[in-house]
């Protein structure tokens, strides 16, 4: 499991990787700060096209983050 250190690891890496195409980080214990770290690699990365959050701890703060980054 990543956690909220592993997002904001794997949000350094999508703010410049142009490949990744859908990303399925179900099951990993991300809350809002790590939702708040994709969600800034979001606002550069617009090649990332499906991202598949099932099953972490997000509420509506960072679910409205990921919105806005969108």
């Amino acid at each position: 499991r990543i956690s909220d250190q592993g997002a904001q690891h794997l949000a350094n890496i999508l703010k410049t990787n142009s490949n990744l195409k859908t990303l399925d980080i179900s099951y990993n214990q991300i809350n809002n700060q790590g939702i708040h770290y994709l969600a800034q690699a979001l606002r550069i990365n617009q090649h990332l096209k499906t991202l598949i959050l099932g099953n972490n701890n997000i509420d509506n703060k960072g679910i409205n983050s990921l919105a806005k980054a969108l």
